[in-house]
């Protein structure tokens, strides 16, 4: 929003400031006195000078204005009036400082008797202001990384997709670890497609092994007559036993590869679920290198602390 131009301070000041510099001193005691008294108009927004004073209301103003009024308080012997003033602007300047080259020195004395009177309050000041300045850092700060981790979260959330995912019994029901793959248990899926695997080739494997020597059992036994080679019984029963083994092994083999099988498509169904979300990511587009509260760039609305800029022009 604008505010009111505070051109004629400035003239009222300067006003009043060339009757000190005149020794008119009376009469700019009157002006002073208007010009800071808060019951006084204000002053106007143009270039018209008030015939009497205004009030001023621009702070830089009011502070060379009490400074000048000590001066002429001083010339006119109101030494209290006058240090009442300089309190006044340490008050609101503690680093204010009168300079000799404009200030008489009996007004530089005054000044210091009144600094020397208001150490213990101006320190404190000085301190609370210093604490003020360090909370509102300490607020920029913490305003700044609650910005930052916002920013970080929202590129995250928008850098990523989640999409639901159907899952069927029948895949489930597939063995050699294909519905723990399915369920995303990828090592269990492992297990089950190593050890069922295994149990399947070795059972192939003993299988073809007892057909083939149960096939060169048969031949054994065979008499001469019938073109067989002529086996005793220790021949016979060595092979039989081999033959036993063999099929007993096979049977085994067959019998953990079927619990294999079964196992692995029990713990697939009892984990299972319906559906499922699977995150993908998705490319952003690049951040703006000016991307900074600094700059005045307008924050998300319902962000923390969302931010803004605003421009202020002053005549």
């Amino acid at each position: 929003m604008p505010r009111a131009a505070l051109a004629g301070d400035e003239q009222e000041l300067e006003i009043a400031r060339a009757r000190v510099d005149a020794g008119q001193y009376d009469e700019a005691a009157v002006r002073f006195a208007r010009l800071l008294d808060p019951a006084a108009p204000t002053c106007p927004p143009g270039a018209d000078i008030s015939a009497d004073g205004c009030r001023l209301l621009d702070p830089v103003v009011i502070q060379k204005a009490r400074a000048y009024y000590a001066i002429a308080l001083v010339a006119r012997g109101q030494r209290d009036l006058a240090s009442q003033q300089l309190e006044l602007v340490l008050k609101d300047n503690p680093q204010f400082t009168p300079s000799p080259a404009i200030y008489p020195q009996t007004v530089i004395e005054i000044f210091y008797e009144v600094r020397g009177r208001l150490a213990e309050e101006l320190a404190a000041q000085a301190r609370a202001k210093a604490d003020a300045e360090r909370a509102k850092l300490e607020g920029d700060r913490r305003r700044a990384d609650a910005r930052r981790r916002y920013l970080t979260e929202l590129e995250r959330l928008a850098s990523e997709e989640v999409r639901i995912e159907e899952r069927s019994r029948l895949v489930a029901s597939i063995p050699f670890g294909v519905g723990q793959v399915q369920n995303d248990n990828v090592g269990l899926g492992a297990f089950f497609a190593v050890t069922e695997g295994g149990l399947g080739v070795t059972a192939i494997t003993l299988a073809l092994l007892y057909e083939d020597l149960a096939a060169k059992g048969r031949a054994a036994i065979r008499t001469p007559a019938s073109g067989g080679e002529v086996c005793d019984a220790t021949c016979r029963d060595d092979l039989l036993t081999q033959v036993d083994a063999l099929q007993t092994a096979n049977h085994v083999t067959m019998g953990l590869f079927a619990v294999a099988v079964v196992a692995g498509i029990v713990e697939a169904h009892i984990a299972f679920e319906p559906a499922t979300p699977v995150v993908q990511k998705r490319k952003l587009p690049p951040r703006p290198r000016d991307l900074s509260p600094t700059l005045g760039i307008t924050g998300v609305p319902g962000a923390p602390d969302a931010f803004g800029a605003g421009v202020r022009v002053r005549f």
